[in-house]
């Protein structure tokens, strides 16, 4: 389990990125980050992959208290960030094998036939990524984070840029990976595309949480009160509700 405790982040300039936030991440379980853009969804994902330090808070993996500067705990975590970087000179295929080379692993050919197989990557792993699409890099950093088979995946966007057969493509893969009991925490501005494969949803405004609630509660919410319509329906009323409290 993957559990943030009063976790804050303040930035030198004074701005509160992240205040004061408790949430959990399971095993085989799908959560999803939501809010406004600038609500802290990112910040928080850079904090529990360690890429930032927290102000104040802590992160807690299988009951311990991650040290942000072991690389245990790193080494276990896989970050999608919104935009990545490759080598665009060089092949998609070269790519997979530099970065899984980072963490000291060796690429398992098998597993990243299949993954590339199910995301349509293979007609593409051996030319050059600079030829690519948009999507096709999305596709390809997917398949990155996938290859070096963390516990936890911390996925910023991860539909970026793909068209709905894609999404639909990796949907199926994020459902083999909760087969497997990995923690995936996913961050988004598209609920309704992702809504089938959610286990909990929380909502973040101005860095903090505005509600955490699993998705059988938010369905039977959706289907007893009139007023909601969708999840987005749902969505926008916590938002816009807590923006009016807010003025």
């Amino acid at each position: 389990m993957l559990e943030v405790e009063g976790l804050t982040k303040n930035y030198a300039n004074g701005s509160i990125a992240l205040s004061n936030l408790f949430c959990k991440a399971y095993p085989g379980k799908i959560s999803c980050l939501a809010g406004p853009n600038g609500s802290g969804k990112t910040t928080t994902l850079r904090l529990l992959a360690a890429l930032l330090h927290p102000t104040s808070g802590t992160i807690r993996y299988n009951n311990a208290k991650i040290d942000f500067n072991e690389l245990a705990y790193k080494a276990q975590v896989a970050y999608l960030p919104e935009r990545c970087g490759f080598y665009l000179r060089f092949t998609g295929k070269w790519n997979l094998d530099f970065y899984v080379s980072l963490f000291n692993r060796k690429l398992d050919e098998e597993e990243v036939s299949n993954y590339s197989r199910l995301l349509e990557l293979e007609p593409y792993l051996n030319k050059p990524v600079g030829t690519y699409s948009f999507g096709t890099k999305q596709k390809l950093a997917l398949l990155r984070t996938l290859a070096i088979n963390p516990a936890v995946f911390l996925l910023d966007e991860p539909f970026n840029g793909l068209d709905i057969e894609s999404q639909y493509n990796a949907k199926q893969i994020f459902k083999i990976l909760c087969d497997q009991n990995k923690i995936i925490l996913i961050s988004t501005h598209q609920i309704s595309a992702m809504e089938d494969i959610l286990d909990n949803l929380v909502i973040l405004y101005s860095g903090k949480k505005i509600l955490d609630m699993n998705m059988a509660e938010i369905r039977r919410a959706i289907k007893d009160d009139k007023k909601f319509q969708s999840i987005m329906d749902f969505y926008l009323y916590h938002v816009k509700g807590t923006r009016h409290e807010s003025k």
